[in-house]
């Protein structure tokens, strides 16, 4: 009985030692973690001041330009990976170096006040490796027509108004933002001029000063663009008309141009790693001699190199006598596709030369333009 109880205490002792030893050799050899660098090890971005206005700017006066002046307080260097305006008007300049700790740099933000009469209100957005990641600032201001140079400034006829322009040329409007722009009206008639009704497409906002003008003043129209909904990308053209009581023209049509372009500043790291590459057999097209009234055809390969799908956005043609087609605007990666482009030659003779363009969702390809050349012979 003794001899049983010695040894099942001896075999006790035995496991209590080996799991002890265990427990030590898994300390032992268990990974360390990780660690994420701590917020007070980040740069710190701090600004004098985030907001700054204007006040009154000269229509005509040209850029403004406005220091934004930032510290780094933090205690690792700072980069600003990116800076984001909010429409065509508003540019910035800022560094690119990184800022090492306790160093300095200046952000200026520019503004374009030609074209765009009225109270403006823009932010600009950094995207940075501080915390937080985005800091905002914002510019205000209002800009006056120079009433010295009316004019200069209303020097189109418009029945018994005079405007300051008939067509608002945006240029390029990313997909995600907008761009304003105003329309000046003078009356140079001998009653009251009235707008009774605003007509324009439902992403473009027009707001008025006043409803009614007396005879030899002003009135100005604003006017907000903002790409169509769904997003029509490349040159657009839309009308706008007022309804007014001008005897000699009631209805009166603006016209507006933009070239809506798509944003790829949201892209992140792994956005713009995985984006679609666009490759081409070629953008040159030499259909050589061709006799009249025939359509000749060529052939383009059009493939997709990229991880993501490689979306055909749209295909501008210069002219009606370029057709071009294709026969997937979807193309997944490693796939191709074929873009014909074929030439009406009905009504021509002699050389020719036509553009097209491709625009498409690959950020370093998004609007390639084709050209072609041909000599048509009797």
């Amino acid at each position: 009985m003794n001899t049983t109880k010695s040894t099942l205490l001896l075999c006790l002792l035995s496991a209590t030692s080996w799991m002890a030893s265990a427990q030590k050799n898994t300390n032992a050899v268990k990974p360390k973690t990780t660690q994420q660098q701590s917020p007070t090890q980040l740069p710190q971005l701090v600004f004098e001041y985030m907001k700054w206005d204007f006040g009154n700017i000269n229509e005509r006066a040209g850029r403004v330009k406005h220091p934004f002046k930032f510290t780094n307080t933090g205690k690792s260097p700072l980069i600003i990976k990116n800076v984001i305006t909010q429409c065509g008007c508003t540019s910035t300049e800022w560094p690119r170096e990184a800022i090492p700790p306790g160093g300095t740099g200046t952000i200026f933000a520019n503004y374009d006040p030609l074209g765009r009469q009225g109270a403006f209100d823009k932010d600009i957005t950094l995207e940075t490796n501080a915390d937080p990641a985005f800091r905002v600032l914002r510019i205000t201001g209002y800009v006056i027509p120079n009433k010295n140079q009316m004019g200069e400034m209303y020097k189109y006829q418009y029945g018994n108004i005079a405007v300051n322009t008939n067509t608002l040329n945006f240029g390029k409007v990313p997909d995600s933002r907008y761009d304003s722009s105003f329309i000046g009206i003078f009356n140079i008639g001998n009653k009251n001029f009235d707008i009774y009704k605003i007509e324009a497409p439902n992403n473009i906002i027009v707001k008025k000063n006043s409803t009614s003008i007396v005879p030899y003043s002003d009135m100005t129209l604003y006017v907000n663009y903002y790409p169509k909904k769904p997003v029509e990308y490349g040159p657009i053209r839309q009308e706008i008309k007022l309804y007014t009581n001008d005897d000699t023209l009631r209805v009166k049509s603006f016209y507006v141009n933009a070239e809506v372009v798509e944003d790829f500043s949201v892209l992140d790291a792994k956005g713009k790693k995985r984006a679609p590459k666009l490759n081409l057999s070629t953008t040159e097209l030499d259909f050589g001699q061709v006799s009249l009234f025939t359509s000749p055809e060529k052939e383009i390969k059009v493939s997709n190199k990229g991880k993501n799908d490689l979306i055909i956005r749209r295909i501008v043609r210069s002219c009606n006598c370029i057709i071009p087609t294709i026969d997937k605007m979807t193309i997944k990666k490693g796939e191709t596709a074929t873009l014909k482009v074929k030439w009406d030659l009905t009504n021509m003779a002699g050389n020719d030369e036509r553009s097209f363009r491709l625009i498409t969702n690959d950020p370093n390809n998004s609007d390639v333009e084709f050209k072609a050349r041909i000599t048509v012979v009797p």
